[in-house]
């Protein structure tokens, strides 16, 4: 993958890494024909490299059987992506770092898409194989994908 941000800068997906996976014993029968079978319980956080031209899109996802409340799996991935030049696009404040919205949304579109394939494929076999993780509207994420000034 490779965009072009507002401001000129460019970017590429460098790495796709699953941190963890855990599918847990599940002790409690469940109807499995109910739908919505499941809840989605996602995460979004996102950290700057900027000395290595990095953005990372950190995204945890937590699946709960609705019917008796307890999880059934966990997945937290990191998506790393180089973004050139940097300085387009992060501005800093203090100790605080802000990132372009339009980056934000490109990237958390990008990140979450990548894992429903990694999800599909993870929990196959298992007895939620055919529920399917939710289309996110990234636009009500990031309202305003104007740059930063």
């Amino acid at each position: 993958m490779k965009t072009n941000i507002k401001l000129g800068s460019k970017v590429r997906i460098l790495d796709i890494k699953i941190t963890q996976f855990s599918q847990f014993n599940i002790t409690t029968n469940f109807d499995v024909s109910r739908s919505p079978l499941v809840e989605y319980q996602t995460n979004l956080n996102y950290r700057v490299i900027e000395n290595e031209e990095k953005v990372v899109c950190l995204l945890d996802v937590k699946i709960k059987l609705i019917e008796t409340n307890e999880y059934f799996a966990e997945l937290k991935s990191e998506i790393l992506f180089h973004v050139t030049p940097i300085n387009n696009v992060v501005r800093n404040f203090n100790d605080n770092q802000e990132i372009n919205t339009q980056l934000l949304h490109d990237i958390t579109s990008f990140s979450i898409s990548t894992i429903r394939g990694v999800l599909f494929e993870k929990l196959k076999g298992s007895v939620i194989q055919n529920e399917i993780y939710p289309l996110i509207d990234i636009s009500k994420l990031f309202p305003n994908t104007n740059s930063i000034d």
